[in-house]
């Protein structure tokens, strides 16, 4: 995944050694930079509450398995939503509520363990009341497992966006399916339409579709004739630029009421290189900043107009947690990294680097950048902020730049003004235990 990462100072010999070895084990890890892929569905019914699915064919650690279960009953009593151990729950809606019978559709994910690989199935429960149950898994691998959302929508996830908990679309007795659009953030994800249906319809081929991106390949059409008929079916494509889907559709060979919802994971690419010590030219305004320390943030603006390809200066404090993040609230044309070095050191590692926006205080817009890192020496770093993937680039240009210091410790060094690298807030105060700026 793409972090904001902090390295300890080490010798330059061990680190030549240490980057050698990462550099040859990322050369043999499949998955680095590669486009997001499917293993091959696995599908089942039940007439009991209790629903097994074999695991899908290749099913490997780290993939991300989405579940689609249907159930029904036919004494009208509400349906809650299918479980699994150790499964998360994305939506949960009720597609079709009468006197005489119920259907509900659940949505769950998980990512796949050694245990799950060792395994020959899952089980999931259903409700207490229900008479008949379908699903389907499909296991993606190549997701960034970590650096999208989860389904509340919070940074740590696999999803490009905000799953949502609902399917869209139901009500209506029709032979088209309809799944609410979703807005991706990052290209190359791989966007996912889900159904359940409330009679054991088929989809007619190559009927799935998006506005963008299109067509949607068919994973599984599985329409069930139990107690109370119903019908799962799923398709997907890779989205390769962000922005809006469009609604989802599809076509049935006869009416029925149907629930759809649209669910986006996201790529997983291996961090850019950083950028060298001496890549980028000075920012002259932006440089020997000083940031008044008012833990637990004090959000500050370094400078707004620092473009690609310049580096500051910045005053920092040894056991003191620092953020740096541009603060864009439209996406810059670009996205962006970050890499910090102790100033003055110019053989030595980075001490921070980052090419992610997770954890930016001030925006969540997609192609910001922010970092965060806890320097071992009290003096001034050196920040660059580049292009991502090129320390040549002389854009995005015109960038507002922020530091945040959001928490540490450092009760060894004084903050009385003779020390002339930090702000004095409180000059009889030690660091840790800061008033007010």
């Amino acid at each position: 995944m793409k972090t904001a990462v902090y390295y300890p100072r080490m010798k330059t010999n061990f680190f030549c050694i240490v980057f050698t070895l990462f550099a040859v084990l990322a050369l043999k890890t499949s998955i680095l930079s590669a486009q997001i892929g499917v293993r091959t569905p696995s599908t089942n019914t039940t007439t009991s509450t209790t629903l097994t699915i074999s695991i899908p064919i290749g099913l490997a650690v780290n993939d991300v398995m989405i579940v689609n279960i249907m159930q029904s009953n036919n004494d009208g009593n509400q349906l809650s939503d299918a479980t699994g151990s150790d499964w998360t729950e994305i939506a949960g809606t009720q597609i079709y509520d009468y006197s005489w019978g119920q259907w509900r559709a659940t949505l769950l994910y998980k990512i796949a363990d050694f245990d799950d690989v060792a395994a020959s199935n899952f089980t999931f429960t259903l409700d207490s009341d229900a008479d008949d149950g379908e699903g389907g898994i499909v296991a993606y691998y190549g997701v960034d497992v970590t650096g999208g959302v989860d389904h509340d929508g919070n940074p740590g996830g696999p999803f490009d966006v905000n799953p949502g908990n609902s399917y869209g679309g139901t009500g209506s007795n029709s032979t088209t399916v309809n799944a609410p659009s979703i807005t991706t953030v990052t290209a190359n994800s791989a966007l996912s339409m889900f159904v359940g249906l409330q009679n054991d319809r088929t989809f007619n081929d190559d009927s799935w579709s998006t506005t963008n991106p299109g067509s949607l390949t068919e994973l599984y059409d599985v329409p069930f004739d139990a107690t109370r008929d119903m019908g799962i079916g799923a398709a997907w494509a890779i989205k390769s630029a962000a922005g809006a889907t469009g609604g989802g559709t599809a076509t049935l060979n006869s009416s029925t009421r149907s629930g759809s919802i649209l669910i986006a994971l996201k790529e997983y690419s291996s961090s850019p290189d950083p950028c060298d010590y001496d890549d980028n030219s000075i920012n002259i305004g932006a440089s020997n900043f000083i940031p008044c320390i008012h833990i637990p943030t004090y959000q500050q603006t370094v400078t707004n107009d620092l473009d690609a390809g310049e580096y500051f200066t910045l005053n920092v404090i040894s056991g003191i947690e620092y953020e740096i993040y541009t603060c864009e609230t439209s996406a810059p044309s670009d996205p962006l990294m970050i890499t910090v070095y102790e100033e003055g050191e110019p053989t030595e590692p980075n001490i921070a680097f980052s090419s992610s926006n997770t954890g930016n205080p001030c925006t969540s817009t997609n192609n910001n950048v922010y970092v965060a890192f806890t320097p071992t020496f009290s003096g001034q770093v050196r920040v660059l902020i580049n292009q991502e993937g090129d320390c040549g680039a002389s854009s995005p240009t015109g960038l507002t730049v922020g530091v945040n210091v959001p928490g540490g410790s450092n009760d060894l060094d004084s903050k009385i003004n003779t020390l002339t690298w930090h702000k004095s807030c409180r000059r009889s105060r030690k660091i840790g235990i800061i008033g007010g700026c």
